[in-house]
């Protein structure tokens, strides 16, 4: 490994990790692998309690296990980390790796500005084996109880993202991938999004699209796609073929059998969902509170309840 440190140093190897903002006062050290250039910057101002490289998607395996070599610094992986490569680099290594990415509802908007969101999973050293993620410890377990700001909140985000109710339109279906067969156990017309397919699920395009398609569909049929997400908080109809981590707490119709602990209201849901997991920025890199006038992209709000919820607990 030295002479691999010697050859960065003189120059005669070029770096694929890349320092933004370095941190001397952030209490802790990571290696981002796995996220797109073009959310660095908001990541890296989402978590200042780190002090970060960001990896280019083509890093080396002994690049990374050079960065981690120093005392104290964890892996945080993205979605489009290449998990052999992150295993190969933290052998043997008692490397603390993190799961990170867009957090469920990963973009608000609010009189044209942008809010960037992501949430953040201790994993340890829990890289392949199958666990409950964060979101669904915090889903299942966390207690809204006696909370009453929170509860409010979530009120509050319930209602600014649901969108005007609709009476009837086609059912939108969003496969997984471009294989998936179109559902034939559906009354009335189906109308397939792929706009994910092409890009990130998570592309400020792509959820300005869907909110447009929500417009006219009064039903969506997943099977673990994250914007079922997007379009339960829209107040749709949404039927769930599969087993995501969000479903299962009474507010989607489950064509198979998940077991939870309690059911939520939307209340509820958007309370744990925007309070508990996930953090935002805006577009300058400052912190922001969703319940401050953001809504989904594109979205114009639907009229809201006469009534604020009873208090939690």
């Amino acid at each position: 490994m030295a002479w691999e440190r010697c050859l960065y140093a003189l120059g005669l190897r070029v770096s694929r990790l890349a320092h933004l903002n370095p941190r001397p006062d952030a209490r802790y050290r990571a290696v981002v692998v796995g996220l797109p250039r073009e959310y660095w910057d908001s990541f890296d101002a989402a978590y200042p309690e780190f002090d970060k490289l960001f990896a280019e998607p083509d890093v080396l395996a002994g690049e990374l296990r050079l960065a981690l070599q120093a005392r104290h610094v964890a892996l945080i992986l993205c979605p489009e980390a290449n998990r052999r490569r992150a295993l190969h680099a933290t052998k043997g290594r008692s490397t603390t790796i993190f799961e990170a990415g867009p957090a469920p509802i990963p973009l608000l908007e609010r009189d044209g500005e942008l809010a960037f969101g992501y949430w953040l999973d201790s994993m340890d050293h829990w890289v392949t084996a199958r666990r409950p993620t964060e979101l669904s410890l915090i889903l299942e377990h966390f207690d809204l109880a006696g909370r009453h700001a929170m509860g409010r909140m979530g009120w509050e985000m319930a209602e600014r993202t649901a969108l005007a109710p609709i009476g009837s339109g086609p059912c939108l279906h969003i496969p997984d991938d471009a294989g998936d067969p179109a559902p034939t156990d559906v009354a009335g017309p189906v109308v397939r999004f792929d706009d994910h397919l092409d890009m990130p699920w998570y592309a400020p395009e792509v959820q300005r699209n869907l909110m447009a398609a929500l417009v006219h569909a009064p039903c969506v049929i997943v099977h673990h796609s994250p914007l079922g997400v997007l379009a339960l908080l829209a107040g749709r109809k949404v039927i769930v073929t599969g087993k995501p981590a969000w479903a299962g707490y009474g507010l989607t119709e489950d064509r198979a059998t998940i077991r939870r602990v309690r059911t939520l209201s939307r209340d509820e849901f958007a309370a744990v969902l925007f309070g508990v997991l996930a953090r935002y920025v805006d577009e300058s890199g400052e912190p922001v509170d969703p319940a401050e006038g953001w809504v989904l992209p594109g979205q114009s709000p639907a009229p809201p309840r006469s009534a604020a919820p009873a208090a939690h607990g």
